[in-house]
């Protein structure tokens, strides 16, 4: 009999559809493509933008940590043109919620 390695938190599984990659895969995938998302934001949607992908990603909490959620989106939020405290103010409330 075949000895079955672990699977790690990075690795793909195998469905009866192909191979998918695990919850952990995408959640990263999802702190990046919120983080995209609101670095491209244009002036009267920034905020509503990090707010809602902020809240999106929460549902991630634990395998993405609120401090790299909340460090990646406050990276973001400067590239769209949100200062510090009003980027915070945000993410901060985003993650309250849950």
């Amino acid at each position: 009999m075949a000895s079955v390695a672990p699977r790690g938190p990075e690795t793909a599984r195998e469905g009866s559809k192909g191979v998918y990659p695990t919850t952990d895969t995408y959640a990263r995938a999802a702190l990046r493509s919120a983080a995209e998302l609101v670095s491209k934001a244009k002036d009267g949607t920034r905020n509503h933008t990090l707010n809602a992908q902020t809240f999106a990603l929460s549902r991630f909490v634990p395998l993405i940590s609120k401090d790299e959620i909340s460090e990646t989106m406050l990276a973001a939020g400067r590239k769209c043109g949100l200062s510090d405290l009003e980027a915070l103010r945000t993410i901060q409330s985003a993650l309250r919620r849950t």
